[in-house]
């Protein structure tokens, strides 16, 4: 996870070069974050310029154009010794440029385009409308001839290119091409939502070949499941026929950018600038292009090698990199071979001295490594050596951490990340004996990278080996009287270290169940480790003599046979104690599932019955033996040795103990039962009991301090139809980590009310005032998405389903805790420091 809080230029000015000015030079430069935290620091002799080149953002299947403004900041310059000290005034200078398309026509910042390429083996053109597209949102009633680049002849063979404009954001086109000779299959494209402020996903490798491509099974499988908006190749293609037929059901879907390799430079990379359709107008050797708030980079290493075809490229490949980071704040550049590597072979990237890095003879000086420092671009990607390797964030050879515990925070110089081994012919490339000190994590398995940007501040990188997968296992079941359709699952990965995704939600009834058909598409796409759904069936499972209940089991049939559908009781499930429940969902343990946990990857889940201390016709003892077991399986869960290989612990249940909803609940109150216990008097009548000769143990049976005291990190509850997000909470108390990140290093566990998948009850208002411990709520139908990266990160969003069908994020956050433990430590830190300043004050 690289997280960064504010970015910005390094620049740096030698005295000779400044001399001694009587008036102290002003720079003005493009409006970039930065963190006053962090230094600013010049490395070369920089010019800035407010001007910018106009350019387009178009794909080969895929994306669009953005509207460019710029902002300024003016800077003080000062000096000392032999460098500038820089610091930022107040003042800012607007600039803007034009927003334009390759034909240079003004568009709006709202326009999308698709390019779609293929070749032939006939002659298109002499026919009257020669090759084209059909296509459209539902049905093929659009079309679009060869207008972009038409058509180019290429050893025996016609490359076709179309642009489709004007197209829909956010929206699932069809198509097919062709001609009055013939058509392809259908395909469909989604286009990227407008603006900036969605999640990108993509998936990020090199050196794909036609034989032993190791990783093309499962990353066809995930592009057909729609899981990535993009695919980058990094260079090395077995470029032919046979190998475009392969990605064939990766890029007629998704777009597929790429960078030429080594591998591609006969005859001056003719087969790379031929078949594929790149944005700009250099045959797709080195261009640009935006995806949410991203600005990817993409270059030519090989111009400094191959340098038979001159070095005309070279010098153009190196270009300013400015770019508005007020609205695309992540700068991810990517190319070829690698600036630096650990592999035991005679690459350049093993030595000292590699050359897109240092530059060389007449060229010396026009080395990359110090331009893509110098403007603060934050993740560099390379292929070539076929292994996987990540370096800590360098510099010169020098590893410039953001902390000791945190070295992806805030880091102080360019991520490398090496990901060469899709899989091709010439096998693996293994790494010298000794691992460098720059070098993070390094393994020779086939596999690739993925890459998700959440937000301005996050990104997230996994490598995903194919050789330990889990298996997929298909199954029917049945009888000599029938047989059900045939499902499938897939078992988890072993061990705990790999990132559980699961959808989450609570109260999602047979009836208007909104959040159904999204949450149907997700699952069948692979989204999903597992589904919690956390009280609140069908409304009810019992109505109609069970009839309710099976409509429901079959409408979530297409979830549940293909992944595990976790569930806990809620006040609907309770006629004639809860047996509905019991006997229609299979849970781990020997309650029927009333209460139990599991493990899934890093995260011990703990799933609770709130409605045994509200359904207490059906006696006192479920709340007991409940009660106790649960101080048992904490108490196991927080020995050091179990949460150090599983150190998140999320419970959930129906009832939550905080909400601001409109009604009488529970919840609104501040003597919620699960929270604080039972009453007094049904108390006594537990002591009655415990004299009979039940003995369980007997007190205070509220919940709160016992999740508190075990350092629970998250309460997931549903019942209220709406969702809440609280601050991180604890007997009404406000524990934020800090002002600016609240959710980091949390001083009590962060509360999520999730209950509003859908149902005939409809919504659950709120409150007019909000109160001072709720950080956001809303009413729109929707579920979340909860997803834990590793030991430190955890990351949720909420999704509305209101937005004309589809799914939109409207709600996200991250808890990020270095540690994990009981709170109490915290708390009484928070003590002493009130008394010391006290003290001092």
């Amino acid at each position: 996870m690289v997280v960064k809080s504010g970015r910005g230029i390094n620049i740096h000015f030698r005295r000779k070069e400044l001399g001694t000015p009587p008036v102290l030079p002003t720079v003005v430069f493009p409006y970039l974050f930065f963190s006053s935290r962090q230094p600013i620091v010049v490395r070369s002799p920089t010019v800035l310029s407010t001007e910018e080149l106009p350019y387009s953002v178009m794909v080969s299947v895929s994306l669009c154009v953005t509207c460019m403004r710029w902002y300024g900041r003016i800077l003080d310059l000062r000096l000392r010794e032999d460098e500038v000290q820089i610091s930022a005034r107040c003042s800012r200078v607007r600039f803007r440029t034009d927003c334009v398309i390759c034909t240079r026509e003004r568009v709006s910042d709202k326009a999308t385009e698709m390019v779609v390429t293929w070749s032939t083996v006939n002659d298109t053109s002499h026919m009257v409308e020669g090759s084209w597209v059909e296509y459209g949102l539902d049905v093929l009633n659009l079309t679009a001839n060869s207008s972009y680049s038409g058509t180019t002849s290429f050893r025996n063979q016609y490359i076709h290119r179309v642009k489709l404009t004007d197209l829909e954001p956010g929206s699932v086109y069809v198509y097919h091409c062709g001609s009055e000779l013939g058509w392809s299959p259908v395909f469909w494209f989604k286009t990227r939502p407008a603006g900036q402020s969605w999640s990108p996903m993509l998936a990020v490798y090199g050196d794909l070949g036609n034989s032993y491509a190791e990783s093309l099974t499962l990353l066809q499988k995930e592009a057909q499941r729609g899981l990535y908006d993009a695919f980058i190749h990094a260079g090395d293609f077995a470029v032919g026929d046979e190998f475009l037929r392969q990605i064939e059901s990766i890029a007629g879907y998704v777009p597929y950018m790429t960078c030429p390799g080594n591998h591609e430079q006969a005859n001056n990379f003719s087969d790379y600038r031929n078949r594929f359709s790149m944005p700009g107008d250099t045959e797709g050797l080195w261009y640009s292009f935006d995806v949410g708030p991203i600005h990817f980079i993409s270059i030519s290493t090989e111009v400094y090698y191959f340098l038979e075809y001159g070095f005309e490229l070279t010098c153009k490949t190196i270009a300013t990199l400015a770019e508005n980071r007020a609205l695309r704040p992540w700068i991810i550049v990517y190319g070829h071979r690698p600036m630096y590597c650990s592999n035991e072979n005679t690459d350049d990237c093993t030595t000292n001295q590699t050359q897109t890095r240092t530059g060389f003879m007449e060229l010396l000086g026009k080395g990359l490594e110090d331009l893509l420092y110098d403007y603060g671009v934050d993740l560099e990607i390379w292929a070539h050596e076929h292994s996987y390797e990540r370096l800590w964030p360098i510099y010169n050879y020098q590893v410039y951490n953001g902390s000791l515990n945190s070295p992806y925070s805030n880091p102080e110089a360019p991520v490398h990340v090496v990901t060469g081994s899709a899989g091709c012919s010439e096998f693996h490339d293994p790494f010298k004996s000794e691992q460098p000190y720059w070098s993070a994590f390094r393994s020779s398995n086939y596999g690739y990278n993925r890459l998700k940007v959440f937000n301005s501040t996050h990104l997230y990188m996994e490598y995903v080996s194919v050789e330990h997968h889990g298996v997929s296992i298909a199954y029917h079941c049945g009888s000599e009287k029938g047989w059900s359709p045939v499902f499938w699952f897939k078992t988890r990965p072993p061990g705990q270290s790999w990132s559980p995704a699961l959808a989450v939600y609570g109260d999602l009834g047979y009836h208007n169940a909104r959040s159904l058909p999204l949450l149907q598409n997700e699952v069948q796409r692979g989204f999903y480790d597992a589904v919690i759904h956390a009280g609140d069936f069908a409304y009810d499972m019992n109505d109609e003599e069970g009839k309710v209940g099976d409509k429901f089991l079959r409408q979530i049939e297409s979830m549940a046979g293909y992944i595990p559908y976790m569930t806990c009781p809620g006040n609907h499930e309770a006629n004639n104690n809860f047996s509905d429940y019991r006997n229609r969902f299979s849970m781990p343990g020997d309650t029927e599932g009333l209460w139990y946990s599991f493990d899934v990857g890093p995260i011990h889940f703990i799933s609770i019955s709130t409605e045994v201390y509200y359904f207490l016709e059906y006696g006192f003892e479920l709340l007991a033996r409940q009660f106790n077991w649960l101080k048992e399986d904490l108490k196991k869960a927080t020995k050091p040795s179990n949460r150090a290989l599983r150190p998140w612990i999320i419970v959930y249940g129906h009832r939550p103990m905080y909400c601001s909803n409109k009604n009488t609940d529970y919840c609104t109150m501040n003597q919620t039962r699960t929270r604080i216990g039972t009453p007094d008097i049904m108390k006594l009548v537990l002591s009655n009991l415990h004299q009979k000769g039940h003995f369980w143990q007997l007190g205070n049976d509220g919940l709160e301090d016992m999740f508190y005291k075990h350092g629970v990190d998250l309460e997931i509850w549903a019942h209220e139809h709406s969702y809440e997000r609280l601050w991180p909470i604890y007997n009404y108390q406000i524990y934020n980590g800090s002002l600016m990140e609240p959710y980091r290093n949390p001083g009590a566990p962060v509360h999520v009310i999730t209950g509003s998948a859908g149902c005939d009850e409809k919504h659950d208002p709120f409150k007019s005032e909000q109160p001072y411990w709720s950080a956001f709520r809303s009413n729109d139908y929707g579920y979340t998405r909860l997803k834990v990266f590793n030991s430190t990160h955890l990351y949720m969003e909420y999704v509305s389903v209101e937005h004309h069908g589809k799914g939109k994020v409207i709600d996200q956050f991250w808890i990020i805790k270095d540690n994990h433990g009981p709170y109490f430590r915290e708390r009484s830190n928070d003590i002493i420091r009130e008394k010391i300043a006290m003290k001092t004050f």
